[in-house]
C-alpha cells in the first residue's frame, strides 16, 4: 500500500454539517445518494461499510466514528480533512487516496 496516514493523539474533529448517519449498513449507491443531497461533509457513526467500493468518491471532511470498514476500498478517493475515530479498517484499501490532513484516533488499520 502506498498511501501514508497522519496520526493524531487528539480526537479533534471538524464540525459536521448535518446530523450523523447512525447504525446503517451502507453501499456505494447509498453513499452516492447521500453526497447528492447537498454540500457539507458527511458524518457516519457506527456504520458498516464492510467490503464497500467507495473508490474515487469525494469525501472531503467526512467523519467516521466507530465504523466498520474492513475490506472497503477508498482507492483514489478524496479524504482530505477527514476524521476517523475508533474505526476498524482491516484490509481496507487506501491506495492513491488523497489523505492530506486526515486524522486517525483509536483506529485498527491492521
Amino acid at each position: 500500500m502506498t498511501a501514508s496516514y497522519a496520526c493524531s493523539s487528539s480526537a479533534a474533529a471538524a464540525a459536521p454539517a448535518a446530523a450523523p448517519i447512525t447504525g446503517q449498513t451502507l453501499s456505494r449507491d447509498d453513499v452516492l445518494a447521500l453526497l447528492e443531497r447537498g454540500p457539507g461533509p458527511l458524518h457516519f457513526e457506527q456504520c458498516d461499510f464492510e467490503g464497500a467500493d467507495l473508490s474515487r468518491l469525494e469525501l472531503r471532511g467526512a467523519q467516521f466514528t466507530d465504523c466498520t470498514l474492513a475490506g472497503a476500498s477508498f482507492e483514489k478517493s478524496t479524504l482530505v480533512d477527514s476524521r476517523w475515530l475508533g474505526c476498524r479498517a482491516g484490509l481496507a484499501n487506501f491506495q492513491l487516496a488523497e489523505l492530506t490532513d486526515a486524522r486517525w484516533y483509536r483506529c485498527d488499520l491492521g
